[in-house]
């Protein structure tokens, strides 16, 4: 008996790590090929202006997020694998086409066994190689040490988020009130304070506040600094700094997946012009707002607070957006014809639907996974 529950303790280790390391081998080309096809759609229909673009861009981390959640079917291949039976034949299937639920992206794999033929996937081949190249227990002990890295690196991200929280709070105690600003159901205090270096930014949830450096409204005109806040607001209303810390979380989970983190970034920019658009809008004028851009920019330090989406950001990403907002917003204008102005929103929103539709096969798609469509 007692060397029956090791043995047996051991088999279950070995089967939870071989499906871990599946699951983890999977998640990259499942990752990559939805980001392909999310920037595919969202450059193809021109989205930077609309909600659907943001959602476009998103949806690779959705898909990482529930191909790793819904862990190896009951159907698939390595489960006989693990139990012992060997592959006989191999085969491969890629196609591409069009159903009533979008379109369709697959590259599967399947084996021929003696009991049949089941779906396999390339985390399966990758797991059998390794047993027989470098022994059974490798896959198992790369799989618990990728899990204890992800582990660890939310862990710190949180205790990270927790230390600039209470940092943020201590701020807010000390800084002088500027305005109350109503956004939904929220009260918004607009706050100055001299303890700041980096970019303005919004923090909170519940009870937000946006937080302004007093060498930056010092130097501002009223129009610019109202350009800044209204920016922000943007920001809180939209509840942007809960989807960072989304993304931010799923980032160091899946830490091993290249591309991770240009995502991330990618979906930070995105938010970034939403937010230039509301300000816009609201009826802030695109030149004062470009000047606050760059005024904040050569003001603020290197690094931005904890967890804030920096107004700046990168040198790209500021000169990209300074360009946008001086030549490339439309005017706003009310002295279209009836009719041009229907035309336009028909074709908009044929455009989305149609966008929308695509959309679908980011999470429909299949990249040597687990599971089928």
């Amino acid at each position: 008996m007692n060397d029956v529950a090791p043995h047996e303790l051991a088999a279950t280790l070995k089967l939870w790590g071989d499906a871990l390391f599946n699951l983890s081998f999977n998640a990259c080309a499942s990752f990559w090929l939805a980001l392909a096809l999310s920037l595919l759609i969202f450059r193809a229909f021109r989205l930077e202006q609309s909600r659907l673009g943001l959602v476009v861009l998103v949806l690779p981390f959705v898909k990482l997020a529930l191909e790793f959640a819904r862990g190896v079917p009951a159907a698939s291949f390595f489960w006989r694998s693990e139990q012992g039976v060997r592959q006989v034949l191999g085969s491969f299937r890629v196609g591409f086409g069009f159903t009533a639920a979008g379109p369709l992206v697959q590259a599967q794999l399947w084996a021929r066994h003696a009991g049949g033929t089941s779906p396999q996937s390339a985390g399966d081949l990758a797991v059998r190689a390794l047993a027989g190249k470098l022994g059974p227990a490798v896959a198992p002990f790369v799989a618990f040490a990728l899990v204890a890295a992800s582990c660890t690196g939310v862990l710190r991200a949180w205790s990270r988020r927790l230390a600039a929280s209470a940092r943020v709070r201590g701020i807010a105690e000390r800084a002088t009130l500027r305005e109350l600003r109503a956004v939904g159901f929220r009260v918004v205090r607009v706050l100055e304070s001299g303890e700041l270096s980096g970019p303005p930014f919004a923090a909170g949830i519940l009870a937000p506040c946006v937080f302004l450096p007093e060498r930056l409204t010092r130097v501002l005109p009223p129009a610019e600094v109202e350009a800044v806040v209204q920016h922000e607001l943007a920001h809180i209303r939209r509840f942007d700094a809960a989807l960072m810390f989304a993304l931010e979380t799923l980032k160091c989970w899946f830490w091993y997946v290249p591309g991770t983190s240009a995502a991330v970034a990618r979906v930070a920019a995105h938010l970034e012009r939403r937010a230039a658009d509301a300000a816009l809008a609201s009826g802030v004028g695109a030149p004062a707002l470009a000047r606050a851009l760059v005024t904040t920019a050569e003001l603020a330090c290197e690094h931005a607070e904890p967890y804030a989406l920096g107004m700046t950001g990168s040198a790209a990403v500021l000169e990209s957006r300074v360009r946008r907002l001086l030549s490339d917003v439309p005017v706003r204008s009310g002295s279209a014809a009836p009719a041009a102005k229907s035309s336009r929103v028909l074709l908009g929103a044929l455009k989305l639907v149609a966008a929308g539709w695509c959309a679908l096969a980011v999470l429909r798609l299949v990249a040597f996974g687990n599971h089928t469509p």
